[in-house]
């Protein structure tokens, strides 16, 4: 077989021939991490040029991003995965092994429900809309992205999640998640939309927009649209919410992924000492 030499030219062969990633449900996720790689290193990068400084430079800038460890090993898996497959090929001579980041509590940072409503009181109002509702039913940003009116039940207030083809999750999975009442009259209001979110923004613009507002607010760069995720998981546990229930609002297949979202508040610790 004909040997691949570019970064660019590796990855799309191994999204087109490994099963796991040509028809497998995190497609997505190892485009995306494979697109970080070419972003910071370019796609004509060269196979052959990968070693551990390199891994140690591209970790290096996705931090200062504002990634978070869990994210910056990702890419460096989908590196090693692209590597290995093309020997496994035989379309590459070596594959070197790389060091991961040595793996953490993950991203201890969340938003208050002060914090949010201060962020949505200086968005404009269509940011300010995605913003409350991301933060109100924990949905990743491409779930919110794909809802539709239909998706959407306010006689028995909730939102059905991976109902439809067009609201699949990363996990195939469906859920229901209930309308909380700060976002109920939001939600009647664009209801008339082909797309709840979908026809305003696309995910680039999303995390751009909201990069923005944090920045112009004074939040570090660990802060991102996702971390509304994060701090409707905390304020569920701070408030006494079961974590298996918190997993099933999150759509998660694993409770520990749920328990790494949960963040301990101070509330929580007072809580804990005053039940003593």
């Amino acid at each position: 077989m004909t040997q691949l030499t570019t970064w660019k030219e590796g990855y799309e062969f191994v999204l087109e021939y490994r099963d796991t990633w040509r028809r497998g449900s995190a497609r997505v996720t190892h485009k995306i991490n494979c697109k970080h790689v070419a972003r910071i290193l370019g796609d004509d990068y060269l196979l052959s040029d990968f070693n551990q400084m390199t891994i140690h430079t591209m970790s290096i800038q996705l931090e200062s991003e504002g990634k978070a460890d869990g994210t910056i090993n990702r890419c460096i898996a989908a590196i090693s995965t692209v590597l290995n497959h093309l020997v496994w090929m035989e379309m590459l001579d070596k594959a070197p092994k790389f060091k991961k980041r040595r793996k953490t509590e993950g991203r201890q940072v969340f938003f208050t429900q002060d914090q949010v409503e201060d962020l949505v009181s200086s968005a404009y109002p269509d940011l300010a809309d995605v913003i409350l509702f991301g933060a109100y039913t924990g949905m990743r940003s491409g779930e919110v992205l794909k809802l539709k009116p239909e998706d959407i039940d306010l006689t028995n207030n909730i939102i059905m999640v991976g109902g439809t083809d067009s609201t699949r999750t990363k996990g195939r999975n469906y859920r229901v998640v209930p309308i909380h009442a700060r976002i109920h009259s939001m939600i009647e209001r664009r209801m008339n939309k082909t797309l709840l979110f979908g026809e305003d923004f696309y995910k680039d613009l999303i995390c751009r927009h909201f990069r923005s507002l944090l920045t112009d607010c004074g939040y570090s760069k660990l802060y991102s649209y996702h971390v509304l995720r994060h701090s409707f998981a905390t304020w569920a546990n701070t408030k006494g919410v079961p974590i298996r229930t918190i997993q099933e609002l999150l759509g998660h297949a694993c409770i520990t992924t749920t328990e790494g979202y949960v963040k301990v508040t101070n509330e929580a610790k007072s809580n804990a000492i005053m039940a003593l």
